[in-house]
Formats: structure tokens, C-alpha cells, sequence
């Protein structure tokens, strides 16, 4: 399948997770990228057009939310782990990012297939409902569409 996975998450909830914004030297002054990093090196890039995420999250202020998108290939990989042999989950980073997720007291993480709606939205509590929900999500013989979220009470 070709998933993309997409997730909002507060700005001030990055280094919680690992992430660090990539940032180049350039005569003396460090510029930020629109590029963040794990601690394990999954790359996410910065998503500027919020148009699409404002119809099915609501409007974010930009200012606390951080709009990110992950590169393809680890995507796949995990989609494989988690149809071919699910004892590799637990030494898959990616899986193991996306749990930590459920410690935020705040995200939104939407994982569709190229050109698919979001068909449903999922709320969670911890990381256990997470494990489950993204396992139910890739499973190849019922693909699902979601917005899976944690939101502040």
C-alpha cells in the first residue's frame, strides 16, 4: 500500500519525543530547515499548506502546533513488519516513535492511502490503544484510512 503518514503535534512537545529541528551554518548564523530528526534518525519535514489538515482537524494556531510529514520508505518498512513477521515490531524505530505519541497530552496523526479520505477518527488514551490501532491500520487484508488522536481535555 502507499501510505503517508502526517502528524500535528504541539511545538513545545518536540524534544519530549527526540525530535530536533535540523539547522545549517551559513557566514556565522545558524538558520533553521524545515527538516526534524530523531534520535534514531527518522526525518520528518515541516508540512506548509495546512489547507487539507484544517478541514479535518479544525483550524491549529499555528504558533503552538507543528505540521510534520514522514518520508516514505520507513513507512514501508513498518507496513512489512507489521504483515510479515510482527515479533520485529519492537525493533522497528519508527513503531516505537509513533507509540511514544501517546504520551503527549495533545496530537493528531493521520495515516491514509494516497488519494483516500480519511474515512474514520480514533481517539486514544496510552500507548497499548496506539500499539493496536496502528496494527489494525496496516494490516493488508483491511487497510484503514485514520486520524488517530489524543486531544486535551
Amino acid at each position: 500500500m502507499d501510505y503517508t503518514l502526517d502528524i500535528i503535534l504541539p511545538r513545545q512537545c518536540i524534544e519530549q519525543l527526540g525530535l530536533m529541528q535540523v539547522q545549517h551554518e551559513w557566514g556565522g548564523v545558524m538558520h533553521p530547515q524545515d527538516k526534524y530528526v530523531t534520535s534514531s534518525n527518522i526525518e520528518f519535514y515541516e508540512i506548509e499548506d495546512h489547507e487539507y489538515y484544517n478541514r479535518i482537524v479544525g483550524f491549529l494556531d499555528l504558533d503552538v502546533f507543528l505540521y510534520l510529514y514522514l518520508k516514505k520508505d520507513l513507512l514501508i518498512e513498518l507496513e512489512f513488519a507489521v504483515n510479515r513477521d510482527g515479533n520485529q515490531l519492537n525493533n522497528n524505530p519508527l513503531f516505537g516513535f509513533l507509540c511514544k505519541l501517546a504520551d503527549l497530552p495533545c496530537f493528531y496523526l493521520i495515516l491514509a492511502r494516497e488519494d483516500e479520505p480519511v474515512s474514520e477518527t480514533i481517539a486514544i488514551n496510552d500507548a497499548d490503544e496506539m500499539k493496536q490501532v496502528l496494527l489494525e491500520c496496516f494490516n493488508w487484508s483491511d487497510p484503514k484510512d485514520v486520524m488517530i488522536c489524543k486531544r486535551e481535555n
